[in-house]
């Protein structure tokens, strides 16, 4: 019975080594996925975060651009027609100052 139990400790010896190992191994793998989950997650943040600045850059840009629109001028054809004759004349004037004005 003696060498049944020996060799009964043996197999128990290299069971618990391996189930040792195989933890060891499992936290390894664990440790390595949660370090990749993290980086992609601050990789994503990044994404997120320029996605972000993008979408209020567009949002301004379109409030500068409305804001642009609402204090011109728009001019049809006829008068940009008159100013170019306003203009064409502008040389000819001694004082050309009342002519900008108009235009």
């Amino acid at each position: 019975m003696d060498t049944l139990d020996k060799e009964y400790e043996l197999k128990e010896k290299e069971y618990y080594a391996a189930i040792d190992l195989l933890n060891k191994s499992y936290g390894d793998i664990q440790n390595k996925v949660n370090a990749e989950i993290d980086r992609i997650r601050i990789d994503l943040d990044k994404i997120s975060a320029t996605r972000a600045a993008a979408i209020q850059a567009q949002l301004e840009e379109e409030k500068i651009q409305q804001q642009a629109e609402y204090y011109s001028l728009s001019i049809d054809d006829v008068d940009k027609r008159e100013i170019k004759i306003l203009q064409s004349i502008e040389n000819e004037l001694r004082d050309p100052r009342p002519i900008r004005m108009i235009i």
